[in-house]
């Protein structure tokens, strides 16, 4: 796909684009050498710094979710899209493309098909991308200085006002193993757990029930009750 848009449009001299499986392998690095242009990625688990592809695809699935639900063909929609002037910049990314605005079914006067290359565009869009990262920094604050021997730091790291970790006992592979008393028949204690080794547990002596009073039990254990008529009278 990418060759195709490189054909029609011609090779850019870079390529900006997230880590995805498609773009992070070597069949990719070894096209963006071949076609000699600069792939760069964007940060790994900040998906703003991606902003711009992200914007666009949530702007074209609008576009054709609406489009669907109204009927209507949604190359239409793609085109006049393209011919609409973008804010801060004044000119459509169609002519910015091809220095000419595209045809469409409104109603346009002739003149303004002719070829009108953009004027200041690099200038508008940084004058246009200084004043969103004005808006965006209002509330940031100014880190202080790094002196030779610090530590950056990271999210995986303890605060200062955090508790030290401290490494974690091993636990045995066996489970957790109640201490049962040999002078009482009775559960222990929460507190009697002994977690870590294997404990000596007393076997529970069998007690004989009469075949007619046996309860049966389930996996979940809930007793099995008889209906009434048929039990034996």
């Amino acid at each position: 796909m990418m060759k195709s848009q490189f054909a029609r449009h011609g090779i850019p001299d870079k390529v900006k684009s997230d880590n995805g499986p498609p773009f992070n392998s070597r069949e990719f690095a070894e096209f963006s050498k071949s076609y000699e242009f600069e792939h760069i990625t964007s940060s790994p688990r900040y998906a703003q710094s991606n902003g711009k592809a992200e914007i666009s695809v949530k702007i074209a699935k609008r576009l054709i979710h609406k489009c669907a639900m109204d009927g209507k063909d949604p190359y239409l929609a793609l085109l006049d899209l393209r011919n609409t002037p973008t804010q801060g910049i004044g000119y459509s990314p169609a002519q910015r493309m091809f220095g000419r605005r595209t045809k469409t079914l409104l109603p346009v006067a002739e003149h303004l098909l002719k070829p009108r290359y953009a004027v200041r565009t690099q200038e508008k869009l940084y004058e246009w991308k200084e004043r969103q990262t004005q808006y965006y920094n209002r509330g940031a604050k100014e880190l202080k200085a790094l002196s030779e021997g610090d530590e950056p730091f990271r999210p995986e790291q303890e605060t200062p006002d955090s508790e030290p970790l401290t490494e974690q006992p091993h636990l045995h592979d066996d489970p957790v193993t109640p201490v049962v008393s040999k002078e009482s028949n009775q559960d222990p204690p929460e507190q009697d757990l002994c977690i870590g080794k294997p404990a000596f547990v007393q076997p529970a002596k069998p007690v004989s029930v009469p075949p007619d009073k046996a309860q049966i039990r389930t996996c979940s254990g809930r007793v099995i009750v008889k209906p009434q008529c048929y039990l034996d009278k």
